[in-house]
């Protein structure tokens, strides 16, 4: 692990890359996070505490939201500028959406087929895979 900032979730910590982390959700492997920064997305591993993958927002925009790991579909979702669902594969291939409402946060449920934004107005948008 480089020397970073360290970050603590409840009992679990980790040495994260860079400051601002803005939000942690569960990752793709047991014993995996996400950890959110307004530019990128890591994911680090329970054991060695450290960050096993990342990946840096390839537009200008900025997270507004933490990333959130869809098992269904293997996608990492995250919003970026309350306007944009940005999605992407482990192997990095991105897509995009537009909001049709500015959105606060994602929801991921491993049980159903789709992906849920949070309205700023409490609507929900779903998107499937």
């Amino acid at each position: 692990c480089a020397p970073g900032h360290m970050v603590t979730v409840g009992d679990f910590s980790f040495l994260s890359k860079q400051a601002g982390c803005i939000g942690v959700a569960g990752g793709p492997k047991e014993g995996e996070v996400l950890c959110s920064y307004p530019r990128a997305v890591e994911v680090y591993d329970a054991n060695s505490h450290c960050c096993i993958r990342s990946w840096p927002l390839e537009s200008s925009s900025e997270l507004t939201c933490p990333a959130v790991y869809h098992p269904p579909s293997q996608q990492y979702c995250a919003i970026t500028n309350k306007v944009e669902l940005v999605r992407w594969t482990a192997d990095s291939k991105w897509e995009s959406v537009k909001l049709s409402t500015p959105a606060h946060s994602l929801l991921s449920p491993s049980h159903l087929p789709y992906i849920l934004a949070v309205g700023l107005d409490g609507s929900i948008s779903w998107f499937s895979e």
